[in-house]
C-alpha cells in the first residue's frame, strides 16, 4: 500500500511504528518521497466517557480503538 501511495487510517501507535519502519526502508530521497507519498490518518480516542448502551457509548480510556487522548499521549499526537 505504501508503494501505491494509498491513503491509510491507523488505529494505534504500533501500526504507526510499522508504517514508519517500512517507509524508512524505501529511502528518503525526494524522488522516493514523491513516488511513494502516503496520506495517513490516526484514529484518536477523545476519552470523553462511557455509556450505558453499547451501540451509542462514547470511548473511554479502555476503548480498544484509537489512541487515547490523555496527558501521557498528548505530546505524541
Amino acid at each position: 500500500m505504501l508503494l501505491a501511495g494509498v491513503h491509510m487510517n491507523l488505529d494505534n501507535e504500533d501500526e504507526n511504528r510499522k508504517v514508519n519502519e517500512i517507509s524508512a526502508k524505501l529511502g528518503d530521497s525526494e524522488q522516493t518521497k514523491k513516488k511513494h507519498a502516503t496520506q495517513i490518518g490516526l484514529r484518536v480516542n477523545p476519552v470523553i466517557g462511557g455509556g450505558t448502551i453499547n451501540a451509542t457509548s462514547k470511548p473511554s480510556v479502555t476503548f480498544k480503538f484509537g489512541l487515547a487522548h490523555t496527558t501521557e499521549t498528548n505530546p505524541r499526537l
